[in-house]
């Protein structure tokens, strides 16, 4: 099977949301029978090059991840994906590209009013 490509984000980014989405392309397998069992995601430092502790590793039946623990902000990242057939075999690793996380990512609330009642307009 075809290594996957990441789509997203793109090698050099700036300012991936701390929850982003890494996409890469649909899954491609040699033989059309050969269906994916799951794609590996890992995210890692960028001091990290060779991925020996990723801080994300996780596996999915999808071409792409959610991060739902939030990366760190302001943060350098490298990123990469495989997928795994249900016959056992293992693509590539996608080539691993480097993001950085937004600055921040917490909105602050706007003031609220409170509202009058209708019918008795406190």
């Amino acid at each position: 099977m075809k290594a996957p490509v990441n789509v997203s984000p793109v090698d050099d980014a700036t300012g991936f949301a701390i929850r982003g989405t890494l996409v890469g392309t649909a899954y491609n397998p040699l033989y059309h029978v050969d269906a994916r069992t799951h794609r590996q995601f890992q995210v890692t430092l960028t001091s990290d090059v060779n991925f020996a502790s990723p801080i994300i590793d996780v596996t999915v039946d999808s071409d792409s991840y959610t991060i739902t623990n939030a990366l760190n902000v302001t943060t350098g990242y490298i990123w990469r994906c495989r997928d795994v057939s249900e016959l056992g075999d293992v693509s590539a690793w996608s080539v691993a590209t480097d993001f950085v996380t937004k600055s921040g990512e917490v909105n602050t609330p706007s003031v609220v009013s409170p509202v009058a009642d209708i019918v008795t307009g406190k």
